[in-house]
């Protein structure tokens, strides 16, 4: 995955992309991630899956950039890690109101997960899938127990596909009157 700065000239062509911003050798095919955003700091904020390599623990490791949230400043080409442990952050979005970055994650087996993204969190995939304990070689067991990671943020909301149903495939913030929202079918 690369992400790179692209001008447009004033005759309406693509310069020639300069070095990418963050490059990233994905190791699978799945769970790539890649959505970007501009965030209300003015920040690229892109998400970078675990590349379907949940079970080695990648996307807890601080100095790679699977499982990541990555924040670039386009100007000065900086960019860092902004939260990490996702499996696939491939949507979120910002609160308009309280700028906070909402993320739904995608568990592989039983969980999905809506996460708030803080600063520096780590969301502890794949020792965790929404709040519970994750065990790559019995992935869909329901007595694996809570989630007891050391510095792990834990899910907003972690529900299991026969709860909700479903993937948890993003995440906004909705400020609506509760029961219109209901009537709706948004909650």
């Amino acid at each position: 995955m690369n992400v790179a700065r692209i001008a447009l000239r004033g005759d309406g062509k693509f310069e020639q992309p300069q070095r990418p911003l963050v490059a990233v050798d994905m190791p699978g095919a799945q769970s790539l991630g890649g959505h970007t955003l501009f965030g209300p700091d003015g920040h690229l904020y892109v998400g970078i899956g675990d590349g379907g390599q949940g079970e080695s623990g990648a996307a807890r490791d601080p100095r790679g950039l699977l499982g990541t949230i990555v924040r670039i400043d386009v100007d000065s080409r900086m960019s860092e890690v902004y939260a990490q442990g996702f499996r696939n952050p491939w949507r979120f979005s910002f609160d308009r109101v309280t700028r906070t970055l909402w993320l739904g994650d995608p568990g592989v087996a039983r969980y999905e997960e809506i996460d708030r993204v803080l600063p520096g969190g780590n969301y502890g995939w794949s020792a965790c899938e929404g709040a519970h304990r994750f065990d790559p070689k019995n992935p869909n067991d329901p007595n694996s127990g809570l989630c007891a990671e050391p510095d792990v943020v834990s899910p907003v909301l972690a529900y299991t596909h026969e709860e909700l149903g479903g993937g948890a495939l993003g995440s906004a913030q909705e400020r609506a009157d509760e029961e219109e929202a209901r009537r709706a079918g948004r909650v």
